[in-house]
């Protein structure tokens, strides 16, 4: 959405004109909020996706720039208030107040945008890390898996320690859990993508009982809130401020739609909340406070007095009596009337009538006539939220369960991980020992002495089948204990597995009367921008205290 400027000028075109042009920047940014909040419910349950965070970002981008333009307007605004009506007059007090509460609402925005991008980063830098990762774990597996005599046994070790931490912390550990994660994940982000409404739900309901209000009452307040807003956070801020007050019910009803009504005449310079706050504090302090004090100064032309006079001229009545001469705004005669006021009551009554009078309630009223169909988009998205969270509600033991049992399930992924690498490692330092070498030479020796043999294995021979068993050697074969046999079987069946994850290839079979070890089976799949693209469930043997029970 194109960014709206303001093209007229408060001094050219006078202070209605221009108002009516911020007005117009105020409508184009409650726009761009509502898209906003339309974005983040078209991607519930995936909010962290690179698709949703684009989308997020670049609305955000645009309301950054909205909100800049606003400012840069508004400091004209100023400037040029000052020098029309005077630096400390209460027209540019009012301009200044509203720039002010503009920077505020600019500094929220690039917090939140600031926010979107360091999730941004850590998505595609996830993506672009896994991608890599799979890359050159193919590249170590087939390096690894071609003819064991051009076999780089120090590239090997590198590529181990390599892989260990990509089990442990990469793209493999994302393989290794991606079986249960597939299963649970949709449970948990449901239960999590729930959890702020929930919240904020929570409070809610918490103190509207603590105010005397049934649940019924403050959902139909709340309702009538967010059908305006369609924001949580605020509607339910809001709410609770209003209930704070006392307010019978049909009152509540009729001060939401008051503040409604200075909201839609004002714009975001009053925000519904912030007025809620306040006058929430007005009549508990007894004296004016926040943005209800604009808009007494905003009201109009004529200065409201409020039925403030001068009293009988007694030395009883001359402070009262000063103070009535000294006043001069409309927010001065307000805080006159609140002290005559002797009850919570007598000033809720007060400020009912000031809103009735001023045409703010029937103004509220009538902007929920002319914009029956925003109300009505909002009030069912703010049901179906509700929904979402109950389920989340419901969900919150089964989630929770989940994870407690992935991350036993990570631990044991990670101790199996630490256990391979540990004992291919160990299975090649036993290959380069100099003990090999006195092997080999044993059998030369054998088989120069005459000694009969049992067999000749020019092609190798993968088991001895008993003991004495006297084997013809020839040229460049290696002979070594049925240790390290055992330990390069081991490598053999895990290059395999590694290749299997790797590339998808059917792994190569082995057949050996060795006694099992301990093993833990674990399912591992490769998966990357959402696609599968290697699968297999592979079989690691175990550390010795996990096998013991040490």
């Amino acid at each position: 959405m194109a960014v709206r400027v303001i093209s007229t000028r408060l001094q050219v075109d006078g202070e209605t004109e221009y108002k009516r042009a911020m007005e117009s920047i105020n409508g184009t940014l409650r726009t761009m909020k509502a898209e906003l909040g339309y974005t983040e419910s078209a991607f519930r349950g995936q909010a962290n996706t690179l698709e949703a965070l684009e989308e997020k970002q670049r609305i955000q981008k645009n309301l950054v720039d909205q909100q800049a333009e606003k400012i840069r307007s508004l400091e004209e605004a100023v400037k040029e208030a000052s020098k029309a009506y005077g630096e400390h007059d209460t027209r540019t007090e009012k301009w200044r107040k509203t720039l002010f509460q503009a920077k505020k609402e600019l500094n929220n925005m690039e917090d939140e945008l600031r926010d979107t991008d360091k999730y941004l980063d850590e998505a595609r830098s996830s993506t672009d890390k896994c991608a890599k990762s799979i890359d050159e774990f193919g590249r170590e597996v087939k390096n690894a898996g071609g003819d064991l005599k051009d076999f780089d046994l120090k590239g090997l070790i590198g590529g181990l320690d390599n892989l260990k931490g990509m089990l442990v912390g990469g793209a493999a550990g994302t393989a290794i859990v991606a079986g249960l994660k597939e299963i649970s994940g949709e449970i948990m982000e449901l239960e999590e993508s729930t959890r702020e409404y929930r919240t904020i739900m929570g409070s809610l309901q918490v103190s509207s009982e603590a105010a005397g209000y049934t649940a019924e009452q403050t959902e139909e307040a709340f309702l009538r809130l967010y059908g305006v807003l369609g924001d949580t956070q605020t509607a339910a801020t809001t709410v609770a401020n209003l209930q704070a007050i006392g307010l019978s019910q049909k009152d509540l009803i009729q001060i939401i739609d008051g503040c409604t009504g200075a909201w839609s005449k004002y714009g975001d310079s009053i925000p519904i909340d912030g007025l809620a706050e306040s006058i929430n504090e007005t009549i508990r302090s007894g004296e004016v406070t926040g943005t209800f004090a604009d808009v007494l100064n905003w009201a109009g032309d004529d200065l409201q007095t409020f039925g403030v006079q001068l009293k009988e001229d007694t030395e009883a009545n001359k402070a009262w009596n000063e103070a009535v001469q000294d006043a001069t705004t409309s927010e001065d005669f307000f805080n006159l009337a609140l002290s005559e006021c002797e009850t919570q009551s007598e000033k809720t009554q007060l400020m009912m009538d000031y809103l009735k009078t001023q045409g703010l309630i029937p103004l509220g009223e009538e902007w929920r006539n002319v914009n029956e169909e925003i109300i009505e988009a909002n009030e069912s998205e703010a049901r179906l939220e509700a929904a979402w969270g109950k389920l989340g509600t419901a969900l919150a033991p089964v989630a929770d369960f989940l994870r407690n049992t992935l991350a036993a399930g990570i631990e044991i992924a990670a101790d199996a991980a630490e256990g391979l690498v540990t004992w291919i490692t160990k299975a090649i330092d036993k290959l380069k020992a100099p003990e090999l070498k006195d092997t080999m030479l044993s059998g030369f020796n054998a088989g120069v002495s005459g000694v009969a043999v049992n067999g000749s294995h020019a092609a190798g021979l993968d088991f001895v089948p008993f003991d004495g068993y006297t084997a013809e050697l020839h040229y460049g074969e290696r002979v070594m204990t049925a240790t390290e046999n055992s330990a390069l079987d081991t490598l053999s069946r895990a290059v395999s597995a590694l290749e299997v994850a790797a590339h998808g290839a059917a792994p190569r079979t082995y057949e050996t009367p060795a006694e099992a070890p301990q093993t833990v089976t674990i399912p591992v799949r490769v998966v990357l921008n959402g696609r599968i693209v290697g699968e297999e469930t592979t079989t690691y043997q175990m550390q010795q205290r996990r096998a013991t029970g040490t």
